[in-house]
């Protein structure tokens, strides 16, 4: 839960301050915001960071699938109802 939140504080960090003055990250599409603006703003790309989210959203989904199934195969408990549970499980993954 606190790597969750860890990562969830950097990444918002990371994508405010891509465009500076900061509203632009949001602002920029509005026409009347550029006209207002002079279009005097800059950002930066965000590619990385959101490649970056991906992948740690991936991995995150891989692990809250890990945990359950290795508890799963340390039950003693017939392969249909383990196969069963292991299916609930991975219909939980987003």
């Amino acid at each position: 839960m606190a790597v969750t939140v860890a990562y969830l504080i950097t990444f918002i960090a990371v994508l405010i301050t891509v465009c500076n003055p900061v509203e632009a990250r949001w602002m920029r599409f509005s026409q009347a915001w550029l006209m207002e603006h002079n279009f005097h703003f800059k950002c930066r790309s965000d590619t990385i960071p959101v490649t970056f989210s991906g992948a740690f959203s991936a991995f995150g989904d891989a692990y809250a699938l890990a945990i359950p199934a290795i508890v799963l195969s340390k039950l003693q408990m017939r392969r249909r109802e383990k196969l069963g549970l292991y299916a609930v499980f991975a219909l939980g993954v987003r």
